[in-house]
């Protein structure tokens, strides 16, 4: 299984290290919605400034989707949401750590991390790890950086389940980039 899933995963994160996942071209202008592998598009318009992506199957068990967002029809982040099918209180911190391996793998070893717990945890008994993450008290973000891009991996959970995104931003293409060249 865990070959498996490492497997699927560095498909979906295929691509050197200075271009992006999924062989999304960000320096293209898009009037569509970009056609992705293994993924069909579901929501959303580029001239309002997003997108959101299914994934056609499960990637390890996982659910898949994956959001757009556009800044002059241009990319400017993405965010591949994996969950909640696939987590779930009793392997979510390992299957997180899965994938900051495939990450650390591909991009280098992550710049930092940052655990965030609500204070009210302590006063919570539970038999797993996970059930902070699943309610909401506890989220841990991992960030890494190349020359052309950011990602923050995040393991966080709402009422729906828990999930793990992992965010892409395109600095050269954001509204504070260009305020920074003004100034």
């Amino acid at each position: 299984m865990k070959k498996i899933l490492f497997t699927i995963l560095a498909l979906l994160l295929s691509a050197s290290v200075h271009s992006h996942p999924l062989g999304i071209d960000t320096k293209k202008e898009y009037s569509i919605p970009p056609e992705i592998e293994n993924f069909r598009y579901w929501y959303g318009d580029v001239s309002h400034g997003y997108l959101i992506y299914l994934g056609k199957e499960d990637v390890a068990g996982f659910e898949t989707e994956l959001h757009l967002y556009f800044f002059k029809n241009k990319i400017l982040k993405s965010t591949m949401i994996l969950g909640p099918a696939g987590l779930d209180s009793m392997n979510c911190l390992r299957k997180y750590k899965n994938v900051l391996s495939l990450l650390n793998k591909k991009y280098g070893h992550f710049k930092y991390q940052r655990s965030t717990k609500d204070p009210i945890i302590d006063d919570l008994v539970t038999a797993d790890v996970c059930t902070p993450v699943r309610v909401g008290l506890h989220t841990i973000d991992t960030y890494w950086k190349s020359k052309k891009f950011q990602i923050i991996a995040t393991l966080l959970g709402d009422e729906e389940g828990i999930y793990i995104e992992i965010e892409y931003i395109f600095d050269k293409h954001s509204p504070k980039n260009k305020l920074k060249k003004i100034l």
